[in-house]
């Protein structure tokens, strides 16, 4: 094989194997966790469509921020009927039978990296969104009823 054939062919293999590995997930599906608000609430948050925005740093916060966005779906069930809950994806009311679906269209998130140490190897830790639903009470305040933590989607470059 030509030198400049093997060369073309592994540069060829790197860019699809850097975007195979780089590329967010199409869709991703996470149980909410109950918070013991509300004793039978369950739930899950589907976002979809998802694609990776960029990368920025906050000098003065020693964070790099990797920001994403996606469709996301609220679905729930054994909430109190008629009462008004806040979601990550909106504001709706319970359906009389206890059940919620919100969803939004290119909602934004982020994951924070936090640096510790850059000397000798870079150190931090991560901050990963969350997805809430939570009750509206009647004073105006809220109450978490259920919640989850997304997961680390893969960033290009990484």
């Amino acid at each position: 094989m030509k030198r400049s054939t093997f060369a073309g062919l592994l540069a060829a293999l790197f860019v699809f194997g850097t975007t195979l590995c780089a590329s967010p997930a199409q869709a991703l599906t996470v149980q909410l966790t109950p918070s013991g608000a509300e004793p039978n609430a369950a739930g899950q948050a589907t976002i979809d469509t998802i694609s990776y925005r960029g990368k920025s740093f906050a000098p003065y916060g020693n964070a790099w921020f990797y920001s994403y966005s996606g469709n996301l779906t609220v679905t729930c069930q054994g909430l109190t009927p008629g009462a008004t809950y806040w979601t990550s994806a909106g504001t709706v009311k319970a359906a009389q039978d206890g059940t919620l679906h919100a969803s939004v269209k290119n909602w934004s998130f982020f994951y924070k990296f936090i640096f510790t140490s850059t000397r000798p190897n870079l150190t931090g830790y991560w901050v990963y969104p969350i997805v809430l639903v939570s009750r509206v009470n009647s004073d105006g305040s809220c109450t978490v009823v259920l919640a989850a933590q997304l997961p680390l989607l893969p960033r290009p470059g990484m």
